[in-house]
């Protein structure tokens, strides 16, 4: 990790912010990383692609699940990518 960092400093740092936002994203995969309003974008682009399922993780799991499911749902919803949630046998959870 010392090395890493030393050779960080060596970076641009327009690279070392695209580096960054590449590690954060898994390696190189596909970035949601930001604003609700960001990753509905993110997500939108790659149902217009033709995607139809993505798989996700967080750093904070309890945290970014919250906050997906108050935030970008609801605005998937809105832009007809999402039906809305319908509890199954009128149970939620």
């Amino acid at each position: 990790m010392k090395l890493q960092a030393e050779q960080a400093q060596l970076l641009p740092p327009e690279a070392l912010a695209t580096f960054r936002l590449r590690f954060t994203a898994g390696a190189g995969g596909f970035s949601l990383v930001g604003t609700a309003e960001h990753i509905t974008d993110r997500l939108a682009l790659l149902a217009e692609e033709g995607i139809d399922g993505v798989l996700l993780t967080w750093v904070d799991y309890y945290d970014g699940i919250e906050r997906f499911n108050a935030d970008v749902l609801p605005a998937l919803e809105k832009l007809g990518l999402r039906d809305p949630f319908t509890p199954a046998n009128g149970l939620l959870g």
